[in-house]
C-alpha cells in the first residue's frame, strides 16, 4: 500500500503602506526640502511577516508579509505623503542644496496598530 499527500500551502501575499509607486527626486522649484530620517520601529513587530495582537501576545502572519522592511516602508509612505500635501521634496541620502530649507523629520514609532 501506498500513500502519498499533496498539499498546497497558502500563497503569500504582499502589503505596501504607500499609496502609489513615489518616483519623486529632488527639485530645485521645490517649496522647500525635507529630510526624512529612518524611523524606528518596535521589536516586536519589526519582521517581514505582518503581525497581530493574539490575547495578550503578538503573533505573525507567515503568508502575509511587507514588500520591504516595516521601517523602510513607514518612511517611504511618510516622505511621499509630505511631499505630495507640502510641495516639498524629500532629500533623504542626497546632499543638502546650497542655501535651501531643509526640515528634518524623524520617527519614532512606539505603537502600530491597523483597524
Amino acid at each position: 500500500m501506498l500513500l502519498s499527500a499533496c498539499g498546497a500551502s497558502a500563497p503569500t501575499r504582499y502589503h505596501t503602506l504607500l499609496d502609489t509607486p513615489s518616483g519623486a527626486q529632488a527639485s530645485i522649484s521645490a517649496k522647500f526640502f525635507i529630510d526624512v530620517l529612518p524611523v524606528s520601529i518596535p521589536a516586536q513587530v519589526d519582521r517581514p511577516q505582518l503581525v497581530v495582537r493574539d490575547g495578550g501576545g503578538v503573533l505573525p502572519l507567515e503568508q502575509e508579509r511587507w514588500i520591504a522592511p516595516l521601517a523602510d516602508e513607514a518612511r517611504a509612505a511618510l516622505s511621499a505623503d509630505l511631499s505630495r500635501e507640502l510641495g516639498a521634496t524629500d532629500i533623504a541620502g542626497q546632499p543638502r542644496p546650497v542655501g535651501a530649507r531643509v526640515l528634518t523629520i524623524r520617527v519614532d514609532l512606539r505603537r502600530f496598530e491597523s483597524v
